[in-house]
């Protein structure tokens, strides 16, 4: 097991020297990876100039946000163009696993991004070809590598700079201290065998939030629901008619705005949760009796199934 870890201060004048050089494909489809990459290249610890990028989905729209706005080619024209690859690990499509599968068949080194602390070995499966052979696994904290050292012994673990972390964080302001509470969406696709609900399990967990805000009896003001970047628009208009709390959808504003005006965030398994956490925000995991634990290892985050809601 090799674990190697970037100094904090890394900058363009710095970039490590075993990070190969040349032209290398940027390969993503969802908005995790793609979030930590692009943070990479804008602070200079990748070379913007050498990127080729192959984007889909969410990534597509984020790469704009950045100001990476030129060519996007297919993940085949940008495999064959480049010395290695760099690639985002979504578990659920099929876009940056065919960029692994592309580099094994053309012998290029091939580098994946884990964003997330959950679901690692299903990342690395492509069709019926089995485990995908990864060069380096890139992470952003000692949680992640940990996980990572555990699931794929044997693996090369680089810790990169966490610049999206640090973005964050730095854009966040001072709580508005208004009873504000941000609802972190994320699509669950699992009822978790609650019979008769009849509804995906992102709308029970939001339930069983306003189930114990209503058992906490806690000063509360503006309900915000912040949707997943690959939430369908209106998806949770319906949600918004609610007799005691005032509750609004709004997907217009960045992650840190929204941070900003909020004093407590809640949410399911969402990245977000820990940018909150490390701007200083309460954080609650509203996952419903009937759910499984938690993924998020991080200390600080609280369960609503074992404490009470307090602003």
């Amino acid at each position: 097991m090799t674990c190697t870890t970037l100094p904090p201060s890394a900058d363009t004048d710095s970039r490590p020297s075993d990070i190969p050089a040349g032209r290398f494909a940027v390969v993503a489809h969802d908005a995790g990876a793609a979030n930590q990459i692009f943070s990479w290249l804008s602070s200079g610890d990748l070379d913007p100039d050498q990127a080729i990028f192959a984007l889909a989905g969410p990534a597509l729209t984020l790469a704009h946000q950045f100001g990476f706005d030129g060519t996007n080619y297919s993940v085949e024209h940008a495999v064959s163009e480049s010395g290695w690859v760099l690639t985002g690990t979504g578990w659920q499509t099929d876009h940056e696993k065919s960029a692994m599968s592309a580099a094994r068949r053309c012998g290029k080194k091939c580098v994946a991004v884990l964003d997330h602390w959950v679901n690692y070995r299903p990342r690395f499966h492509f069709c019926d070809e089995g485990s995908v052979e990864i060069d380096e696994l890139w992470v952003v904290d000692s949680e992640a590598a940990r996980i990572a050292e555990e699931e794929i012994p044997g693996a090369e673990i680089r810790r990169m700079p966490g610049r999206y972390l640090e973005r964050q964080i730095a854009e966040v302001k001072s709580a508005p201290h208004r009873g504000r509470i941000l609802f972190l969406m994320e699509p669950v696709r699992d009822a978790w065998g609650m019979v008769g609900v009849g509804e995906a399990g992102e709308f029970a967990a939001f339930r069983f939030f306003l189930q114990c805000l209503e058992d906490s009896s806690a000063a509360v003001g503006d309900i915000t629901i912040r949707p997943h970047p690959s939430d369908p628009e209106n998806k949770y208009t319906l949600l918004t008619d609610h007799q005691i709390y005032k509750i609004t959808v709004d997907s217009t504003r960045s992650l840190s705005s929204a941070l900003s005006e909020a004093d407590c965030v809640v949410g399911l398994n969402s990245y977000a949760m820990v940018v909150a956490l490390a701007a200083g925000r309460k954080v609650y995991c509203a996952l419903p009796p009937q759910a499984p634990a938690c993924v998020l290892p991080h200390a600080g985050i609280m369960d609503l199934r074992s404490v009470s809601f307090c602003v």
